[in-house]
């Protein structure tokens, strides 16, 4: 199971306007059927796939960093966490060259019968109003036996 977003974005560049950053962001699941105890891996890609630097400033007033990563909801109850990437990204920015991308890949386990949501989100951009940020899928665990 796939679901693609696209949006226009944010450019650092000083390219005529004719030129933008073109985000594309995809959440791919393994299975979308899994028996209790079976692993499925998860993986969020953020492609820019346009011309220019795609920048998302997500405005934080200390400038630490954020952490991007997949998520499952509900929490730990049908899918259970077991390992996968974290990526920093520093001064609470990403910022993509063109044609540059950022996979994150994790794994979990079929714990519980249930359906579970699996999500890549970025945080909201200081200066754009970001209705995209979360793309998702679903994942149903039937019983193992």
């Amino acid at each position: 199971m796939l679901t693609l977003i696209a949006l226009g974005g944010c450019s650092s560049s000083t390219e005529p306007a004719s030129r933008e950053a073109l985000i594309t962001s995809t959440v791919s699941v393994s299975t979308s059927s899994a028996n209790v105890g079976e692993f499925i891996s998860a993986q969020w890609v953020i492609e820019n796939v346009g011309d220019v630097t795609y920048h998302h400033s997500y405005g934080l007033p200390h400038g630490i960093g954020y952490a991007l990563e997949i998520s499952a909801t509900p929490s730990a109850s049908v899918l259970e966490y077991q390992r996968g990437d974290v990526f920093f990204t520093s001064n609470d920015s990403l910022n993509l060259a063109p044609h540059a991308k950022l996979v994150l890949t994790t794994l979990y386990r079929a714990k519980a019968v249930g359906r579970a949501t699996v999500n890549g989100c970025l945080p909201p951009d200081s200066t754009v109003t970001d209705a995209w940020r979360c793309v998702s899928t679903d994942v149903r665990v039937i019983s193992g036996f």
